[in-house]
């Protein structure tokens, strides 16, 4: 479901809006395929939703002819960190109830414009659970 939008991301205190971005949202389905002796085909088992499965097309630009360099440098900060980054619950993926992406891979297309560099991030939507630890009474 391809759509052109704009994208906030966030992590702790730092924020970094895509203005112009084309996401992607896919999700596959958890299913356990059993196969049976003498017959053709499988028992299928649904077991749970999958991750959604999110690519983000996007590009970086400046106003002169100088390369957007801070604003790379900026977007490198969130792509190398290892945890949730927070997304919008206003934006195109808040549709689909995601709000933390989790960035799988991501990679950078060379342009011949001096003030311009696109790139693509793949990432995992991730879901903040709590564990509760129940303590036993001692009588």
């Amino acid at each position: 479901v391809p759509t052109l939008t704009s994208l906030t991301l966030q992590y702790k205190d730092q924020k970094l809006e895509l203005k112009e971005c084309v996401c992607m949202v896919t999700m596959e389905k958890n299913i356990v395929q059993t196969a049976l002796q003498g017959r053709n085909g499988t028992i299928k088992e649904y077991v749970s939703d999958g991750d959604y499965q999110v690519e983000i097309a996007a590009g970086l630009g400046s106003q002169c002819d100088e390369y957007p360099k801070a604003e790379l440098q900026k977007l490198m900060g969130f792509l190398k960190t290892n945890d949730a980054l927070v997304v919008d619950e206003d934006s195109f993926l808040g549709l689909f109830g995601i709000t933390n992406l989790i960035v799988k891979s991501y990679g950078f297309s060379q342009e011949t414009h001096s003030n311009r560099q696109t790139f693509t991030i793949c990432c995992l939507s991730d879901t903040a659970y709590e564990i509760k630890l129940k303590e036993d009474k001692v009588c």
